[in-house]
């Protein structure tokens, strides 16, 4: 419906003029005769001039988020779920070398003694590789940078058949010694063993007095009942 008025069309253009004195009735911004727009206009007239659900609004477009890591100060640590790492090297080295990652833990390797380490190796990249025994699967390796250091350390406690935690020390340039546990879950076994396993472990790794980053595939859903991971 066509405006009836000037004011009316002045009100559908929204052309808000916000005076020195607040509107006398309700002290929002004047439009006009020291009135806001609400109390300038009747009730019914706003609502025949101006209905909201005839507004045709454009829909609002995501802008694609774009996370550049080597602009992130501090220490980049990562893990990753490879599934077979042996086919997957290439984008793990493309990666490393766009971001810089100092250490980049892997989980489920699946590697065995047919894969050969110089298969594997990264420029820049150390590589410490521990593959599982006695089964197919699993496995765990480690991507660090060469201007960094890493030291395994030996947790005397005893985990789940094919659960996986390594942990080690970490010092990188600039940066006080830390330690990360890198822990691999398999799927199908009992969760209270497991968080058993893995609170002596965190415990013993907090008499390092070290900062602690905790990676890994825990494989765990907290909300079922079930008492499996």
């Amino acid at each position: 419906m066509p405006p009836k008025t000037v004011e009316q069309q002045r009100f559908l253009q929204l052309e808000t003029r916000i005076g020195t004195q607040p509107c006398v009735n309700c002290k929002l911004p004047i439009y006009q005769n020291n009135l806001c727009m609400s109390c300038f206009f009747p009730p019914e007239e706003i609502h025949e001039i101006f209905n909201p659900h005839e507004i045709e609004t454009e829909p609002l477009q995501e802008k694609p988020t774009v996370c550049n890591l080597n602009f992130k100060k501090g220490i980049k640590v990562g893990h990753l779920n490879c599934q077979e790492i042996s086919n997957k090297i290439d984008e793990i080295k493309l990666f490393l070398n766009s971001h810089k990652f100092q250490f980049l833990c892997c989980s489920e390797t699946w590697l065995g003694n047919g894969n050969l380490t110089s298969n594997l190796k990264i420029p820049q990249y150390q590589l410490l590789r521990f593959d599982r025994i006695g089964k197919k699967g699993g496995g765990q390796c480690i991507y660090i940078r060469d201007d960094c250091t890493c030291s395994e350390v030996t947790l005397n406690i005893n985990f789940l058949l094919y659960s996986e935690i390594k942990c080690f020390k970490f010092k990188s340039p600039y940066v006080k010694l830390f330690s990360v546990p890198s822990i691999y879950c398999p799927p199908n076994i009992n969760k209270n063993p497991y968080f058993d396993s893995q609170e002596y472990s965190l415990e013993f790794i907090c008499t390092f007095h070290l900062e602690v980053f905790c990676l890994g595939d825990f494989n765990v859903n907290l909300f079922l009942k079930d008492g499996n991971t």
